[in-house]
């Protein structure tokens, strides 16, 4: 009767990844029953745009980038579709966008990010801000990694109290549409 989404850095962009087919926005053949009834979905520090490797910290990342860009038969390869201004995150922020500001009666978002991620930044999570329904919560004391753990966090209380709520918090009773009155919309790509 009700289905709450969950997913953790990669497996937040996959979960909305499934979600969007099972919504069908990509094809419609695609459409499943179950994405009628997601009540709730919650990220924890979802790579929502990619991963940018001209900001992160890890040795590996620029070399994985550049093979994922490079070698013809890396197009298959995770690595190339989680890269910012892959196909892959640009048409999934695309149907994203379109699919929840076209919903009657969107679920309740909301996105998780650590205050000490080193590889989600708080700007990459903006999209779920636009949604009538969706929220930033920054987790203090967090990063990517532990963002999800109580015996990691400095106050495990506190830490699970905003987790809890995101899951047991009511649904708004009356969620105004949201519209978008832009008659342009620009997306501007890196690389």
């Amino acid at each position: 009767d009700s289905v709450v989404l969950v997913g953790h850095s990669l497996g937040g962009m996959l979960t909305r990844y499934a979600y969007m087919h099972a919504l069908g926005a990509f094809t419609l053949s695609d459409r499943r029953d179950w994405a009628d009834a997601v009540e709730r979905v919650v990220l924890f520090a979802s790579l929502n745009r990619g991963i940018d490797v001209s900001v992160h910290r890890r040795w590996w990342l620029p070399t994985v980038a550049w093979l994922a860009r490079v070698l013809p038969s890396s197009r298959h390869w995770l690595a190339h579709d989680v890269l910012r201004a892959s196909s892959f995150v640009t048409n999934l922020r695309i149907a994203w966008l379109r699919a929840i500001n076209s919903m009657e009666r969107p679920p309740v978002m909301v996105q998780f990010l650590g205050e000490g991620d080193d590889l989600v930044r708080e700007e990459d999570s903006r999209d779920i801000e636009t949604f009538a329904t969706g929220t930033q919560e920054l987790v203090p004391g967090a990063t990517h990694s532990d963002l999800i753990r109580l015996d990691k966090a400095p106050d495990p209380d506190a830490r699970f109290a905003l987790i809890a709520a995101a899951f047991t918090r009511p649904r708004p009773d009356h969620v105004p549409r949201q519209g978008n009155p832009a008659k342009r919309l620009v997306i501007v790509l890196h690389g």
